[in-house]
C-alpha cells in the first residue's frame, strides 16, 4: 500500500538573500555583502499554501545503499533510522574508506553507477560527494532533480543560500547538505596575549581583517618567535572563495584576478618564513596545534572533530579573518536507478530539512548544520560554547559567515584545477618559477594537457 502524508507550506516569497540575523551583532560587526548572484531561480523560492501530499515509503520495499569516504555520513543515518525505525532495515550504509577528495572514490562510485542497478548488488542509490567535487555530480546525468522525487522548494526554506547555489544547475535542485562550513580564523589565546595584549575575538579581527593586516600582524608574530600560520597554503580557500568568475567560461579557460593574488599571497608567506612550509592537513599540519603556530583556516566542523578538547580545552578561540569563505561541505545525491525513490528523498529531507532531527544533530555532534532557524536558536540559547574555545559561543560569527556566502564562481573544474594550481604555487614557492605569471602559465599547460576541449589563450 502506498502511503502519504500531507504538509501544508506557508503562503510567503521568501527572498534568500544576505540578511544577517546573527545574535549580538553590531552594525560594526557586518561584513560586507557580496554582489548578487545573477541566477533568478536560485535567489528567490516562491511557497504556495498549496497542501502537497509526499509518498511515503513501503516498509516492505528493497534495501537502498548509501555511500560515502568514511564513516561521518554513516553517523549521520542513525538519526534517520532513530526518527523512521520501520525503514532501518531497509537503509544500508556502505564506508569505502577513501579520501573524499580522491580520484579512487570517484572512480570507484562511477563504476558502480555506470553498473547500473542490475548490474551491481549495492548500488549506491545515494552518495556522498565533497564540496569540492560536488559540481562534477550536480552538473552530471548520473544524479536525479530533487524535484521529481518530491522534494521542492519548500523543503529548502530553510537553507543557506550558498549551499542552495551550489547544489543546482540550469535551476534544478540535485543536491542537499545537513551542514554548512563557514570558514573562520582559529588562533592560539596565549599567543594572541602575548603578541596582541588581548585574545579577544573582535580585537583579533581587527588585527587581520584583511590582507595588508594580516600581514602586519605576521611581522609582528615572526618577531616574537611564531609562525602566522602552518603552510603556505592555509590561506588558499579563504583567498580562492573570493574569486568573482569560474575557471571555465564557454569553454574557455578563466583565471580570475584572485588566482594571481592567492599565488603571491602564499610566496610571500613562505618566503619571509611567516610558516612552518607545512601542507595543509598533513599531520606535521596538525602537529602545529602544539607548537609555533598562532592561526588557522578552519571549518567549525574541523574545531568539533579534529582537536581533542581534553588536550587543548580552552587554548583556542574564532574570529572571521580577512575575508568570508567556506572550507569543505558534503553533499548527498539521489542516483537515477535508484530503486525507491520515496525513500531516499525521505532520508534527504530527514537529515537536510526536518528542524527537530537538526537540533538534535548540532546539539550532540556541533556541527553547523544547513538550517537557519536551527542555528539561530542554538546562538540565541548561547548553546554553541565548547570547551576548546573557553565556552566561548562563536556562532554569532559562523551564521553571518555563513550568511554571506556566494559560491556562484564555482564550477565542476574547481578540484582538478585547483589541484593544478597547488602544484603551480609549490613550485613558484620552491623558487622552481621565478613570477606568479609563470605559475598561472603552468596552470594553463595542465589545463592544455589534460581537457582538449577547453581553449586555452
Amino acid at each position: 500500500m502506498k502511503r502519504t502524508r500531507k504538509i501544508t507550506a506557508l503562503s510567503f516569497v521568501m527572498m534568500m538573500g544576505l540578511t544577517f540575523f546573527a545574535c549580538g551583532r553590531t552594525d560594526e560587526e557586518s561584513i560586507e555583502d557580496p554582489a548578487p548572484v545573477e541566477m533568478e531561480e536560485k535567489q528567490t523560492i516562491e511557497l504556495t499554501d498549496d497542501v502537497r501530499e509526499i509518498e511515503m515509503p513501503l516498509e516492505d520495499g528493497e534495501t537502498i545503499y548509501v555511500y560515502s569516504w568514511n564513516q561521518e555520513l554513516g553517523n549521520k543515518l542513525n538519526y534517520f533510522k532513530e526518527a523512521y525505525p520501520q525503514y532501518a532495515d531497509r537503509v544500508e550504509f556502505v564506508n569505502l574508506g577513501l579520501e573524499g577528495n580522491n580520484d579512487e572514490y570517484k572512480t570507484a562510485i562511477e563504476t558502480l553507477l555506470q553498473a547500473g542497478h542490475n548490474g551491481t548488488d549495492k548500488y549506491p542509490s545515494i552518495f556522498a560527494v565533497s564540496s569540492d567535487s560536488g559540481q562534477e555530480y550536480v552538473q552530471s546525468d548520473y544524479t536525479v532533480a530533487l524535484d521529481t522525487i518530491g522534494i521542492d522548494k519548500s523543503d529548502l526554506e530553510n537553507m543557506y543560500q550558498y549551499t542552495l547555489n551550489y547544489a543546482s544547475f540550469d535551476g534544478d535542485m540535485k543536491a542537499l547538505t545537513w551542514q554548512a562550513t563557514p570558514g573562520c580564523f582559529l588562533y592560539r589565546t596565549d599567543i594572541a596575549k602575548e603578541v596582541l595584549g588581548t585574545s579577544d575575538p573582535e580585537s583579533v579581527q581587527k588585527a587581520v581583517e584583511d590582507w595588508d593586516k594580516f600581514f602586519q600582524l605576521a611581522d609582528k608574530m615572526k618577531n616574537a618567535g611564531y609562525k602566522m600560520v602552518s603552510g603556505p597554503d592555509d590561506i588558499k580557500y579563504a583567498m580562492l572563495d573570493q574569486k568573482k568568475t569560474p575557471w571555465v567560461i564557454d569553454d574557455i579557460l578563466n583565471v580570475d584576478p584572485v588566482v594571481t593574488e592567492y599565488l603571491e599571497a602564499s610566496q610571500k608567506l613562505y618566503d619571509g618564513d611567516y610558516t612552518n612550509k607545512t601542507k595543509q592537513g598533513d599531520l606535521e599540519w596538525k602537529s602545529g596545534f602544539d607548537g609555533d603556530v598562532f592561526g588557522w583556516f578552519v571549518s567549525p566542523q574541523y574545531i568539533q572533530q579534529e582537536i581533542h578538547a581534553e588536550k587543548h580545552n580552552g587554548e583556542f578561540n574564532v574570529c572571521q579573518g580577512p575575508s568570508v569563505y567556506h572550507l569543505g561541505g558534503t553533499y548527498l545525491n539521489v542516483a537515477t536507478q535508484c530503486p525507491d525513490m520515496a525513500l531516499a528523498a525521505l532520508i534527504l529531507r530527514t537529515l537536510c530539512t526536518d528542524e527537530d532531527v537538526m537540533t538534535k544533530m548540532a546539539q550532540e555532534t556541533g556541527d553547523f548544520v544547513n538550517n537557519k532557524s536551527v542555528m539561530q536558536k542554538i546562538c540565541d540559547e548561547d548553546a554553541g560554547k565548547t570547551d576548546i574555545l573557553g565556552e566561548n559561543n562563536p556562532v554569532s560569527v559562523w551564521i553571518r559567515t555563513a550568511e554571506s556566502l556566494d559560491l556562484s564562481s564555482a564550477s565542476a573544474y574547481d578540484e582538478r584545477f585547483n589541484g593544478f594550481l597547488d602544484k603551480a604555487s609549490e613550485d613558484y614557492n620552491s623558487g622552481f618559477l621565478e613570477k606568479a605569471e609563470d605559475a598561472v602559465e603552468l596552470v594553463k599547460s595542465f589545463v592544455a594537457d589534460t581537457y582538449q576541449h577547453i581553449t586555452v589563450e
